[in-house]
């Protein structure tokens, strides 16, 4: 599937390490980058992403504490679906985050083959993986114009899934990563007036104020 338009506790994603391993997104994409077309980038992703696991969670006795850490990565990294998630105790007191649920939905997307065959449509989604897997991190140069090229990307493709009549449950995937990209794209601005540094719980708050508060506002006006 070529998904390039342009073509003919813990906060989640934290790690329990005090060594933050690269990114299995950013990973792949210098894969990609040096040894061009990759027909199953499904293959190495979940490879890359279990190796990963493997070193944080599992070069060693895992502790009971780290299980909610393990679920909550299994689920973010695709590797679970939200049920799953649910059985292992996972979010049992809150539901799952805008911010986690979009990362789990691309995961999921790349997962499940969408994008082996389409390289340049895989490094554009993975890029905006990245993004918001590392929305923690100070606002470079370099990293706006990644966040900025994202949004311009996945709001792109949103609009062909429509015009293409996708599976309404794709789209809806595609428009809670945009409206996360979206909402990022904001506390970013934000911060640079105010100097308040943009994190996963700025972002979670203001996606919550833009479109979770808005349909109970109007019901309440009405």
């Amino acid at each position: 599937m070529d998904i390039n338009p342009n073509s003919s506790g813990k906060s989640p994603l934290t790690s329990t390490s005090s060594q933050v391993p690269e990114p299995a997104a950013r990973r792949l994409i210098d894969r990609l980058n040096s040894q061009g077309n990759n027909e199953q980038v499904s293959i190495s992703y979940k490879a890359q992403k279990l190796d990963l696991i493997r070193a944080e969670f599992f070069s060693s006795t895992i502790r009971s504490d780290q299980i909610p850490a393990l679920t909550q990565r299994l689920f973010e990294d695709g590797l679970i679906n939200s049920e799953q998630l649910q059985s292992l105790g996972g979010f049992s007191s809150t539901p799952v985050s805008a911010v986690s649920e979009s990362v789990h939905f691309l995961n999921n997307f790349i997962l499940n083959e969408s994008v082996d065959g389409d390289t340049e449509g895989a490094k554009s989604l993975l890029s905006a993986l990245e993004v918001i897997e590392q929305m923690n991190a100070p606002a470079t140069a370099g990293r706006r114009e990644q966040e900025k090229q994202a949004l311009e990307f996945v709001g792109n493709y949103t609009e062909m899934l429509k015009e293409t009549e996708a599976p309404a449950d794709i789209i809806k995937g595609f428009e809670k990563v945009t409206e996360v990209l979206v909402t990022l794209n904001k506390v970013r601005s934000n911060e640079a007036k105010t100097g308040a540094l943009a994190s996963y719980a700025s972002v979670e708050e203001a996606h919550k104020a833009l479109y979770e508060d808005k349909p109970k506002q109007g019901n309440n006006s009405a």
